[in-house]
């Protein structure tokens, strides 16, 4: 039994490890250039763009010729990549002569220097095959000339604007907690709490959190197209409209010590010229980058009248012109309830239509400094008063709430609504509004008489209590008669 063991122990080593290592070195056998990448330390690239070097240091990657500075993570990750997976087609062998082969003067040379070992590996590139997809290559040591994959071509285009890091800056953008954007005379601050992005300057108001965040990725995402001075003087910066910028941005993220401002100069020919800091080289960036920057004060603000999340609204409160409210509650069963002006139920698509509709609420226009009289009529005769409240994010948090105040339809078609916790007010189109008090008068209907729909719409005289006026006044037909007898 014992010797079954130790055969099968054996046939198992021999055979299925054994055929694995076999099958391990036969890949290595036919690579070009055969290393393992956790001990590559540093990479030599020659070709018609120049000789670079690049240097590990720990897990990143740093070019260190023809000049000291960060490598592209993905330039260098795509070398190491194209020599993982290129293929020797066919063996060649040693020749005489390379120059047939475009190996007398490589187009391109690579040479890899490996941790702990003072030995390095070369490989060559020639020119292109007259048939197939590859290419002549000299292999490092003996091993002569031989067809390699052609994606090795590739090697001798890297230059080194391909080989450094072209990333303006490295941010978070859900990091962020402020952004200050200065173009001429305008500066633009915004700031990010718990409950979102909202603007400090010029005016405090909600900000559109998505385009913010938006804005910040495409900062984070930001390259250089080209590099137009690496140690800019006085008239370089001059010359790129950097000792006046056009627009200058400032991030600044959780646990940074200061802000990271980007400078913004003239149009250029590579795009529009660029500095981080005030400091380092003049780079070029994208044109397309620019309407990002630009982005307008109105954009900026959050259009969305209702700040909360519709689907997780737990309670209304709504007044008509002063009158009695309407109180709506969500319940742990996912009913409505109706107190106040009505009592009863109300079907939950009611309910969510009427929050659908007060969603539609979009603001076209803002009165950013209203008048202390402008604020008092809004609140002493609003014709529609809500409250929102949120479902709480925890057992022990507290409910966000909304408090609005809508005026009635202007000859404009539009109606003013302030939220309460903002000073400017918000110009909406009454359209949406309109809809809102139908809404209102369905829900009403619907939890006076559930039962008896027909007979509601038979009798009129059950409808003291609707929400709807076609009145400008708000007042039931005859009021000003009376009141004018009085």
């Amino acid at each position: 039994m014992l010797l079954l063991i130790v055969l099968g122990a054996w046939v198992y080593l021999q055979e299925y490890r054994g055929a694995a290592q076999r099958e391990a070195a036969e890949r290595q056998r036919e690579r070009p250039l055969p290393f393992a990448r956790p001990d590559v330390t540093s990479i030599r690239l020659e070709n018609g763009e120049g000789a670079f070097r690049l240097q590990r240091q720990e897990e990143l990657w740093r070019l260190v010729e023809p000049l000291d500075t960060a490598a592209d993570k993905e330039a260098v990750e795509g070398i190491l990549s194209a020599l993982e997976y290129a293929r020797i087609e066919r063996r060649i062998g040693t020749e005489d002569d390379l120059k047939p082969y475009g190996l007398e003067s490589p187009r391109a040379t690579l040479t890899l220097g490996f941790d702990g070992n003072d030995e390095s590996q070369t490989l060559r590139i020639g020119e292109h095959a007259p048939i197939g997809a590859h290419c002549f290559a000299l292999l490092p040591g003996d091993g002569g000339v031989a067809l390699v994959s052609a994606s090795l071509e590739d090697l001798a285009n890297k230059s080194l604007l391909s080989l450094r890091d072209k990333s303006l800056v490295d941010l978070d953008a859900w990091n962020v907690r402020s952004l200050r954007i200065e173009r001429g005379a305008e500066t633009v601050v915004l700031t990010r709490s718990e409950t979102g992005w909202k603007l400090q300057s010029p005016i405090e108001a909600p900000a559109d959190g998505p385009l913010v965040t938006d804005l910040l990725n495409e900062v984070d995402r930001l390259q250089a197209s080209a590099f137009l001075s690496e140690e800019p003087a006085a008239a370089d910066l001059a010359r790129y409209g950097l000792d006046r910028p056009a627009a200058r941005l400032t991030v600044q993220e959780e646990g940074w010590e200061s802000g990271m401002t980007i400078w913004f100069g003239t149009t250029v020919e590579e795009g529009r010229a660029a500095r981080v800091g005030g400091a380092g080289p003049v780079v070029a960036v994208t044109e397309t980058f620019w309407p990002k920057v630009a982005t307008s004060l109105f954009d900026l603000r959050r259009k969305d009248i209702l700040a909360l999340n519709r689907h997780r609204v737990r309670g209304l409160t709504v007044t008509r012109q002063g009158g009695e409210p309407l109180i709506l509650r969500h319940d742990q069963e996912g009913a409505w309830s109706a107190t106040g002006m009505v009592e009863g139920s109300a079907a939950d698509s009611s309910v969510e239509l009427l929050l659908a509709h007060i969603s539609d609420l979009k603001a076209t226009a803002f009165m950013d400094r209203p008048s202390a009289g402008q604020r008092e009529e809004l609140a002493r005769q609003p014709a529609l008063d809500l409250t929102v409240e949120e479902e709480p994010a925890s057992e022990e948090g507290e409910s966000p709430a909304q408090h609005l105040l809508i005026g009635a339809p202007d000859q404009n078609g539009q109606v003013k609504v302030r939220d309460l916790s903002w000073e400017p007010i918000a110009l909406a189109p009454a359209g949406v509004y309109e809809r809102i008090l139908l809404q209102l008068d369905a829900i009403v209907e619907e939890v006076r008489s559930p039962p008896a729909a027909e007979k509601a719409a038979d009798d009129p005289s059950d409808g003291a209590a609707s929400f709807s006026d076609d009145r400008a006044d708000g007042k039931p037909e005859g009021e000003s008669e009376r009141d004018g007898e009085r």
